[in-house]
């Protein structure tokens, strides 16, 4: 039976592309929140999650993506991975999956660990703000 993994963190971006020599390259990562030009809105997100193990063996993480403020799930993942006797931190690659934004709230990882749900990752999601244009002076 599978260990339940340890999510110790998240990346969110436009895509995750992995090349030839093992590398990940992450494009358009997103920082501290998720700015749109208009809600509602649908965008494609990727996300790159790091998992620890504690020793070697079969792991898996059953981790579910809110939007809130309604609370609707917009996914629901079951990574699993090995870990080896030489690696303790894994990364998790989750392609790009679509996201109907409603308005301002937050976009939310939910990790669920014996049959209970802890969150582990929040970013919020905003409206930017257009600046006037400034006339000449």
């Amino acid at each position: 039976m599978a260990r339940a993994a340890d999510i110790k963190f998240v990346l969110c971006c436009d895509e995750v592309r992995k090349e030839d020599n093992g590398k990940l390259f992450a494009i358009g990562i997103y920082g501290e929140n998720i700015i749109l030009r208009k809600v509602p809105s649908q965008i494609n997100m990727a996300f790159l999650l790091w998992a620890s193990a504690s020793e070697p063996g079969d792991y898996e993480a059953d981790v579910n993506l809110y939007l809130e403020p309604q609370l609707d799930a917009v996914a629901e993942l079951n990574l699993g991975f090995t870990a080896h006797a030489t690696v303790n931190r894994v990364q998790l690659v989750v392609p790009s999956i679509p996201l109907n934004i409603g308005g301002k709230g937050a976009l939310v990882f939910r990790q669920k660990i014996n049959g209970e749900e802890k969150e582990i990752f929040r970013m919020p999601i905003l409206e930017s703000q257009l600046m006037p244009k400034k006339e000449n002076q």
